[in-house]
């Protein structure tokens, strides 16, 4: 309840442009002084929601309010205020050569990125210093070539540390030393014969694979041992398939179509799976679908240039949660979860959107999280501190590497002197707080 009213209470004094002083008692550092850490935590909270209403208007001031808020306290509005200002200057570009890619992943730890191009390369950097991001393998898995089409492509990450890839021939990899990644057993038809793997979606276990090819086939696989990966059994969907993914507890399958829907199969028995229901209510197909973490809700990227939330806890019934939410220039292209903080979404013209999953609204207002212009791939690390951007275009360069991490953004922030707040601005929004530099200590 003091946090509830500290915020109303900052609500008005930003409204009203005066300094954000809360009475809170005698002084200390004790429960109510002026320095105490919950009194220091309702500015912080403050500040950072002027440079949420600032955002849009003046940029600048913005950033110098998300870092001084970030600094006096690490709420959860500060830290989400680091994200909205400073990701986007965050991105560093790996070692490798430009490449027109066929996806991307980050490893659950943050510690590995994957990519795929239509070469027929699988490359692999070694994150464990993020400061010096390193080439940790190219394997050559085919010929490929710009006109043979997408080779090999995925790619995704098993937690157990191996790698799941798609295309020409699937494989599980072996990366027991991601140096020298080792294709420990194929991902073939239940005939023998090699698919052309189009789509890979793995359950939040990594026991649980589902793939579908460029022939709309959808097939299941057990991959708990990854060295011997058996066939479960085939779905077919009903339309072509756009996209497909597996919710974290692995007992659902969701089948996005060109039909504008999106299919809902329970397979908490994969070898009886059972459709339950289908989204409606889009002109238009859907491109990209991703479960929340919580695995009730699902978020679908649709070409009508829109992202849309749908409760799915009925599955029979599944309900759209507010109203689209818009910001996209094109159609979305692909829909990503950073830990349980935020949504990332691209579309066909490059722009990448984050949407705050938290904020209390069912239509968060989207921020920019990347300054470049480029259709790409996206991934993320499971605690949501790291992101991944692969080009779909060989003309945009290489594979990229942002931060969604608010205390390493701090870094970024203090290497340009103009996000450090003022003494005066300070005093005139912080009336009881002597200065502090942001970027000190």
């Amino acid at each position: 309840m003091i946090l509830v009213i500290a915020g109303l209470a900052v609500l008005a004094v930003a409204a009203v442009g005066i300094p954000l002083a809360i009475a809170n008692g005698s002084g200390g550092d004790g429960g109510g002084g002026s320095g105490s850490a919950a009194h220091r935590a309702e500015l912080s909270t403050g500040l950072a929601q002027q440079a949420a209403a600032a955002r849009a208007s003046d940029p600048a001031r913005a950033a110098r309010l998300s870092l001084a808020a970030y600094r006096l306290s690490p709420t959860e509005a500060a830290a989400k205020a680091m994200v909205a200002s400073f990701t986007a200057g965050s991105w560093v570009t790996l070692p490798g050569p430009a490449a027109t890619y066929t996806g991307d992943a980050l490893s659950a730890d943050g510690r590995l990125a994957a990519a795929t191009d239509n070469a027929g390369h699988l490359r692999l950097w070694d994150l464990s210093n993020p400061d010096s991001p390193a080439p940790a393998a190219d394997v050559a898995t085919s010929s490929g070539g710009a006109d043979a089409g997408p080779t090999i492509l995925g790619p995704r990450f098993l937690p157990a540390g191996g790698l799941v890839t798609g295309g020409g021939t699937g494989h599980v990899w072996d990366l027991g030393d991601p140096r020298a990644p080792k294709p420990l057993a194929p991902i073939t038809s239940p005939s023998g014969q090699v698919g052309q793997v189009a789509r890979l979606a793995l359950s939040g276990d990594g026991k649980l694979l589902a793939t579908a090819d460029l022939n709309q086939a959808i097939d299941l696989w057990d991959v708990s041992d990854p060295a011997n990966p058996r066939f479960l059994r085939p779905l077919r969907s009903t339309g072509l398939t756009t996209d497909i993914a597996l919710s974290p507890d692995g007992h659902t399958l969701a089948i996005a179509g060109v039909d504008g829907t999106v299919s809902l199969l329970d397979i908490s028995d994969p070898r009886n799976p059972a459709e339950r229901g289908h989204t409606a209510g889009l002109v238009g197909q859907v491109n990209a679908v991703a479960f929340l973490p919580d695995g009730r809700r699902l978020v679908t990227g649709n070409d009508d240039a829109t992202v849309r939330l749908w409760d799915i806890t009925d599955l029979a019934k599944p309900k759209q949660v507010g109203q689209e939410w818009r910001g996209h220039q094109s159609g979305v292209l692909d829909v990503v979860p950073v830990g349980g903080t935020w949504l990332v979404s691209t579309d066909a013209g490059g722009t990448l959107l984050g949407w705050d999953l938290g904020a209390g609204s069912v239509t968060p207002t989207p921020v920019s999280l990347d300054s470049q212009v480029t259709p790409r791939d996206v991934a993320a690390d499971d605690a949501g501190k790291w992101l991944l951007s692969a080009p779909t275009s060989a003309s945009a360069g290489g594979v990229t590497l942002g931060s969604t991490d608010p205390a390493r953004l701090v870094t970024v922030a203090c290497k340009n002197p103009a996000n450090r707040i003022s003494a005066t601005e300070w005093t005139n929004l912080i009336a009881d707080l002597p200065y502090e530099d942001p970027c000190s200590g």
